[in-house]
């Protein structure tokens, strides 16, 4: 009985053994593609990682940027804030002066800046008169001894020299009374005014000219054959009167082509100052 336990137990191990052997390759088998997936997921966790990495650096370079925008745009609301204070700020002043313009003083106060405009009437005139008796020899001037009501023109007493301190339009009436008869003419800048030429005992001119800042105006002998000499007696009971009378205004601006209207005036002008030529300000 021993015996044959002993034989049917080596019989199941060999058997067993066999088995094994039969199932060992198939064993092997599936360890290798295990291996294989294992190989397969490190790679795949690798690219995982390095993704993974630049990812974190593409958000870190995101909230870098994040960040500027963000500074940018407070600093552009700051700005556009302090733009719509200096605005609002400007807008009160422009109601201000609207509200302003409603008072006629107001308006008469800005019209009166703009030297164009003339508002007060002529800002240039002057009476020149001699009262002696004088002789002239041909192509010299009159001698002009006083003015009176002198605004705005250079003339120094006892010389023949009107000088023109602003450009504009001017109106210049010349009444002369000579003993005989005598030939004269308005002078500009040393050159005979012909439309002013007139010859007779009692010499009345009347022109309307465009004179120029600096032109220098005189009366003279023109072309006579000898000399000249104003009157001294009169008829009436005042023994001296005018022989010669030169009155000259100015009655508008010089029109000028292509010129631009005239800018506000920021400092405080008078009228009847004779400072400048004009209120533009030309260093603007």
């Amino acid at each position: 009985m021993p015996k044959a336990c002993d034989s049917s137990e080596s019989d199941y191990s060999s058997s067993s053994s066999e088995s094994e052997k039969k199932e060992l390759p198939k064993k092997e088998k599936k360890i290798k593609e295990l291996s294989e997936k294992i190989e397969k997921n490190t790679k795949n966790d690798d690219k995982i990682k390095e993704t993974v990495c630049v990812l974190n650096k593409k958000l870190e370079k995101n909230t870098q940027n994040d960040k500027k925008i963000k500074d940018k745009l407070e600093k552009n609301s700051h700005e556009t804030k302090h733009e719509i204070k200096e605005l609002k700020s400007k807008v009160k002043h422009l109601e201000h002066k609207f509200k302003s313009l409603d008072n006629y003083e107001t308006i008469v106060k800005f019209l009166r800046k703009e030297k164009c405009l003339m508002v007060n009437g002529s800002d240039v005139y002057g009476t020149f008169y001699c009262f002696n008796q004088q002789t002239v020899s041909p192509n010299n001037p009159l001698i002009l001894e006083k003015s009176q009501n002198i605004l705005n023109l250079d003339f120094d007493d006892n010389t023949p020299i009107v000088r023109i301190e602003r450009s504009g339009v001017y109106v210049v009436n010349i009444t002369c009374q000579f003993e005989t008869p005598a030939q004269v003419a308005l002078f500009i800048n040393e050159i005979p005014e012909l439309s002013s030429l007139t010859s007779s005992n009692l010499i009345c001119i009347h022109l309307v000219l465009t004179l120029i800042k600096g032109d220098e105006l005189s009366i003279r002998n023109y072309l006579t054959n000898s000399n000249i000499t104003t009157a001294l007696t009169s008829n009436g009971l005042i023994p001296e009167t005018k022989n010669v009378v030169m009155n000259i205004w100015r009655i508008a601006p010089v029109l000028e082509k292509c010129s631009y209207p005239p800018k506000p005036n920021k400092h405080e002008w008078c009228y009847f100052d004779n400072s400048s030529e004009s209120s533009t300000d030309v260093s603007e």
